[in-house]
């Protein structure tokens, strides 16, 4: 149970759903949330504020510290993401029945281009359609002979999915 003056904590997220769980969580000062850590080093750093607590992963692909020298981050690590060894044989069975394939981050591509490696299928890519959070994460992958190749215009949830959506049109107008 979190106290009153946690809850009344000034919050500062990146995501819809990570304010969706604050919310639920009993956090009710949610000061800004950011699509992506770029949008949100913005508001950090024109935040009255001038120490924050950044919860984050074990992996994380910003450094908030290091962009905001003005600041001080007391980072506290709260969870860890640990990529699977192999993948699944039903996923391997049926990986010719993709259409597309989304990566959101450089070290789910990296994870996944070790994974397709090991499971030999790396031959059906060229009939998959591939959407990639950024050029970043593009550029993380080995591999390049896709049906399509489309980068989000924009890092975010909400970009992903409108691109997904124009993907899907074009694959039902064909």
């Amino acid at each position: 149970n979190l106290s009153n003056q946690q809850k009344n904590t000034p919050l500062y997220v990146v995501g819809e759903s990570v304010a969706t769980h604050a919310r639920a969580a009993g956090f009710r000062n949610i000061i800004a949330m950011a699509m992506n850590s770029v949008e949100l080093l913005s508001s950090l750093s024109a935040s009255p504020y001038r120490s924050f607590i950044y919860w984050r992963g074990v992996d994380v692909a910003f450094d908030f510290a290091a962009n905001l020298p003005h600041k001080t981050i007391d980072e506290q690590i709260v969870y860890s993401a640990q990529a699977v060894k192999c993948l699944n044989p039903d996923i391997i069975d049926q990986f010719e029945m993709i259409g597309t394939l989304t990566l959101f981050s450089a070290r789910t591509a990296r994870i996944f281009a070790d994974l397709a490696k090991n499971a030999d299928i790396s031959r059906h890519f060229p009939q998959i359609n591939l959407l990639c959070l950024s050029h970043a994460v593009l550029e993380s992958l080995p591999y390049k002979v896709w049906r399509s190749i489309n980068v989000a215009p924009y890092p975010s949830q909400a970009s992903m999915l409108m691109t997904l959506k124009d993907i899907l049109q074009v694959i039902n107008d064909k």
